[in-house]
């Protein structure tokens, strides 16, 4: 029965009848079924371009649907909608955002809630639409209730992610809300919305980077950590200096537990291939930490030496040079996991360095013949073997 409305709508369209379309479309945006209305939604944002007065004549009612349906797959389906027309048809969206704006006065009930979130799509899209009311979608930050500081971050961070300056006031408590001792959920929508704000403008988080360098190794969270080396990465592309401070944090936090600490490998790897111009800046600190009396300390800034050079084959012979130099000293350390992982990290860095690789494999054969931990020697024997196969693939491709 449905499926011939829809099928009567687009008859209707094409014999140029948008008023009866029309009137099919609303009475299916009225269906008890999500599942139609959802539909009827999807029409409306593939049509709109063509049939203006639809949109016009029905954005009232999809804005109805973002703000008080009862299933949330249904608003959240409108929700897209409202940033679409927003982005194409900002007037139509103009004449309604008092509309939104006034549900925000019925503080702590679903329509605010709702209200908010609309407020962020469209924000989302046309920031300037939304500029007059931005104390009232941030004032959520400080509300005593989680779902309203979790509204009012997300809609901060996708208005950030278009205009950073708009929102720029509320970082501090995005970085706030971000750490340990809140709600998991609000945590993770401040973190979500510091990191859309970096895409939107980076440097206005300049002074945050820090706090956002312990976020991304401290943090149970796997999201949050995540959310934090975006924002950080993003920040490192637009002034890469920072990056050395953020190196200095990370470094800091390395567990003193066993051997290398592989949470702190993976974050300063990450971050250097999201942003290899930052890759020179953190170096240096790694290479301070080589002479760390912690042994888990060395073990970490080697292997994240490794992983930083050998994924960035672009980086200067000299950088791979240095490193090769400097990681060859501790396969001479007093502790066997520190010249195990000395190993490994000269073995990453040949990978991609043809120009060094055969100097690298005569070095780790040095280890084979004096190296008397067995573990080292395993270490070792696999990465000569990789290196010898590596070194063949490059006489290939020079051939």
């Amino acid at each position: 029965m449905k499926e011939k409305l829809f099928e009567e709508v687009g008859l209707l369209l094409h014999e140029g009848d948008e008023l009866g379309a029309l009137k099919i479309l609303k009475e299916l945006m009225n269906d008890e079924d999500p599942e139609v209305k959802v539909a009827s939604l999807t029409v409306i944002s593939v049509i709109m371009g063509k049939f203006r007065r639809i949109i016009e004549e029905a954005f009232p009612q999809v804005l109805r649907m973002a703000l008080q349906d009862p299933h949330v797959y249904v608003r959240g389906n409108a929700l897209e909608l409202l940033g679409k027309v927003s982005f194409e048809f900002p007037e139509i969206v103009e004449r309604h955002v008092h509309e939104v704006v006034s549900n925000l006065s019925l503080q702590d009930s679903d329509l605010a809630w709702n209200a908010v979130v609309a407020l962020g799509w469209i924000g989302g899209s046309q920031p300037g639409l939304i500029a007059p009311f931005i104390d009232k979608i941030g004032a959520g930050l400080k509300s005593s209730f989680e779902i309203n500081r979790i509204t009012s971050a997300m809609a901060l961070g996708w208005i950030g992610s278009i205009d950073a300056e708009l929102v720029e006031k509320y970082i501090p408590q995005l970085l706030e809300l971000s750490k340990p001792g809140e709600a998991e959920e609000v945590r993770l929508s401040a973190i979500d919305a510091l990191a859309s704000i970096s895409h939107g403008n980076a440097l206005k988080l300049e002074g945050a980077v820090e706090d956002l360098a312990l976020i991304s190794v401290i943090d149970e969270n796997e999201n949050i950590r995540g959310s934090a080396m975006e924002a950080i990465i993003e920040v490192c592309k637009e002034k890469s200096e920072l990056a050395r401070a953020v190196a200095s944090v990370v470094l800091k936090n390395v567990s003193l537990e066993g051997g290398a600490d592989w949470k702190i490998v993976v974050t300063l790897g990450l971050i250097g291939t999201g942003s290899p111009e930052a890759i020179p800046h953190m170096i240096p600190e790694l290479l301070k930490a080589l002479e760390s009396r912690k042994v888990s300390v060395r073990a970490t800034a080697t292997l994240a030496i490794g992983w930083l050079i050998g994924n960035n084959p672009e980086l200067p012979e000299e950088a791979a040079k240095t490193a090769i130099n400097a990681v060859s000293s501790l396969l001479e350390d007093e502790n066997p996991e520190v010249r195990r992982c000395a190993v490994e990290s000269i073995g990453w860095i040949s990978v991609n360095n043809p120009q060094i690789s055969e100097e690298a494999v005569s070095i780790i054969e040095g280890v084979l013949l004096n190296e008397r931990d067995e573990r080292v020697k395993l270490k070792a024997e696999e990465v000569i073997e990789f290196m010898r196969e590596r070194i063949k693939h490059f006489k290939r491709q020079s051939a």
